[in-house]
């Protein structure tokens, strides 16, 4: 039985525990509702049959002495005022009387305290009949005779009814004493009942509590010290556990993690022994570039023994890189500026040219004009020789005239000379000028070409500085990428030393 209550799940055993506990405390709950319940009829009836009946029984005698009280009152009254009023007080207490004895038939309940009743009803209606007969007498002025009812059958019919109302009161009152012995009695039964279902109670739930306890905290404890034996690294403990619940669940699947991670880190283990033969592999390749890479250096004052020192290279060689770009960005805006130079001389010359060809015409009207002047002299020089001819015929007379033609004569001799020689001289110039025209022509087409050159070698420049920038770029971006293979292996050799050191912590 309890092998079967040690299988089941946690859940179910707690669920029979708190059944077990919630059942007793239903017991324990019936019984005290089942107790007070009694108590509270048998303390209503104590109330309704005793203490209400008992004070309703001391009513009546008081009510009943009260009705001898005026009785008396009316014998002795001096006045019918008086004999009325104490006769009216009379009526009034036996009124009073009759009532609490009809509400006391209400709470009897046995034969016995029937017969009380009937005895006082008859002792009480001779009473009420003397009182009568004695209010007749007083009334007709037989006081005599009322004192004779009064201290005869009215006395005695008092005293029977006070007796019997003694004697209702003593049974009201031994009633009530059984009752609170049967009371107390229920008590003391109830109280030993629920005082032995709460230890029955108890007892359950520190059982059910222990074996919860005992099959809860033992598997734990076992589990703790697993957990920190894992912790030390060591993965060989197992643990034992019989019980099928959540418990045993949770040592069989703790047994099965360390057994998988035995197994996990076993390979890793191997996978950190490959990588580290990797690691050295790669290295060793590494030193193998390093020495390719010295004897490359001799040769060529150019080589790196190392990733980092390659790194290195390739950041000068970028630096190296942009400042050819820079040069070359600066080279193609000194040829942008002597291409526009170019073109503004090759304009200059044009223009110089246009102007060379106006003098070229100029000279020529102006060879026009002195050739002009030259025939005016020679017609001067035959018109001043006429002159001179015909002075000569005129004799005496013409010799004034012939002065003035020979200085007229030799006047157009030197305008012709004159214009000989600036004809000679505008010859010259248009032949100066001639060459000129030739030779700014010439220059123009030379600097129309050198433009041209300019404009090719600023092209090349251009193309230049565009490869220097692409070159800056990919020996950056080589840069970057031999900067990430360096610290990717040292990375690498730092994780497989640390995954040695980590796997090596565990006991497998």
């Amino acid at each position: 039985m309890f092998r079967l209550f040690r299988d089941q799940k946690i859940g179910v055993k707690m669920m029979v525990g708190f059944v077990a506990i919630s059942i007793i405390t239903l017991l324990v709950g019936g019984l005290g509702a089942y107790y007070v319940q009694k108590e509270s009829d048998s303390l209503a009836l104590i109330y309704q049959r005793h203490v209400s009946g008992i004070n309703d029984l001391k009513q009546a005698q008081i009510s009943l002495l009260n009705a001898l009280s005026g009785q008396k009152n009316a014998l002795v009254a001096l006045n019918p005022e008086q004999r009325e009023s104490s006769l009216r007080s009379m009526q009034e207490a036996q009124a009073a009387f009759s009532d609490i004895m009809q509400r006391l038939a209400a709470s009897i309940k046995d034969e016995n305290e029937q017969q009380l009743r009937e005895q006082i009803d008859n002792h009480f209606r001779v009473f009420s009949q003397t009182n009568a007969d004695i209010a007749a007498s007083l009334r007709s002025d037989q006081a005599e005779k009322a004192f004779q009812l009064a201290n005869a059958a009215g006395l005695k019919s008092f005293e029977d009814a006070q007796r019997v109302l003694d004697q209702f009161v003593n049974v009201r009152k031994q009633e009530s004493d059984r009752e609170y012995q049967t009371s107390l009695e229920r008590n003391r039964t109830a109280r030993a009942w629920l005082i032995g279902l709460a230890l029955v109670g108890t007892f359950l739930g520190l059982a059910v509590g222990y074996i919860v306890a005992s099959n809860v905290t033992k598997p734990i404890k076992q589990m703790v010290a697993g957990l920190r034996r894992l912790e030390a690294g060591d993965l060989t403990h197992q643990m034992h556990l019989a019980s099928r619940d959540e418990m045993g669940e949770l040592a069989a699947a703790y047994n099965s993690f360390t057994s998988r991670l035995r197994h996990v880190l076993g390979e890793v283990q191997a996978a950190a022994t490959r990588v580290g033969e990797e690691v050295a592999r790669l290295s060793s390749a590494a030193a193998d570039a390093g020495m390719l890479s010295g004897a490359a250096q001799r040769k060529n004052a150019a080589g790196t023994l190392t990733v980092e020192e390659t790194a290195a290279a390739m950041a000068r060689i970028a630096e190296a890189a942009e400042s050819n770009a820079s040069l070359a960005e600066r080279a193609a805006e000194e040829f942008n500026v002597a291409q526009v130079s170019a073109v503004e001389g090759r304009e200059a010359v044009e223009k110089m040219v246009q102007a060379v060809s106006e003098i070229n015409e100029s000279s020529q009207k102006i060879s026009q004009i002195i050739h002009v002047m030259d025939e005016i002299a020679l017609q001067t020089n035959l018109l001043a020789l006429n002159a001179a001819v015909e002075a000569a015929h005129a004799g005496e007379e013409g010799k004034g005239f012939a002065v003035v033609a020979s200085e007229v004569r030799s006047l157009a001799q030197r305008s012709a000379e004159a214009a000989k020689e600036i004809a000679v001289l505008i010859e010259e110039s248009v032949n100066r000028a001639k060459a000129g025209r030739e030779l700014a022509g010439s220059s123009g087409e030379a600097l129309a070409d050198m433009a041209r050159r300019v404009e090719q070698v600023s092209s090349l420049v251009n193309s230049i500085s565009e490869a220097s920038r692409r070159q800056k770029e990919a020996m950056r971006d080589a840069t970057i990428a031999i900067s990430a293979i360096d610290q990717t292996m040292q990375q690498n050799a730092r994780e497989v030393v640390s995954l040695k050191k980590a796997v090596s912590y565990f006991r497998v």
